[in-house]
């Protein structure tokens, strides 16, 4: 047990601390919100929308290098996503992370600010005839 104090000791001072690499952290404003029809090869897929196993790439991130790769995505069924311009090609006039999540936003508002309709108040009898007619409908459309 001495031993190591005095090893641990004796090192202390002679091992350098680690140095801060410079790194290119994609943030907010370098990701882009994209169409499948907008991809490109030399773009960098920074978020396909969808989790691991559907979408069939081994990595979730990566740098699309020729147009199969983007048929697979359009197979996969993803419409949008978010490259990171900061690592690939650029698409000019697509909304960055920030900006798509803010018309999300103002979008969600003004749904919830829009007045309510008025609920049509029906009889009983009219509603069970409609209720019929939606049933003959669904089972014709069964047969």
């Amino acid at each position: 047990m001495q031993a190591v104090q005095q090893f641990s000791k004796s090192t202390e001072h002679s091992i350098a601390p680690p140095t801060a690499r410079p790194t290119a952290q994609p943030t907010a404003v370098t990701q882009k919100r994209v169409r499948i029809e907008q991809l490109k090869p030399g773009m960098f897929i920074h978020d396909l929308g969808t989790d691991w196993m559907s979408h069939g790439f081994l990595k979730s991130r990566f740098t699309l290098k020729h147009e199969g790769q983007i048929d697979k995505i359009r197979e996969a069924g993803i419409r949008e996503l978010y490259i990171d311009v900061a690592r690939g090609l650029d698409v000019e006039d697509a909304p960055t992370r920030v900006e798509f999540e803010q018309m999300l936003e103002t979008g969600l508002h003004k749904v919830v600010a829009a007045p309510r309709p008025v609920p049509v108040k029906v009889s009983i009898r009219e509603e069970l005839s409609r209720a019929k007619e939606i049933q003959a409908r669904a089972h014709t459309a069964v047969k």
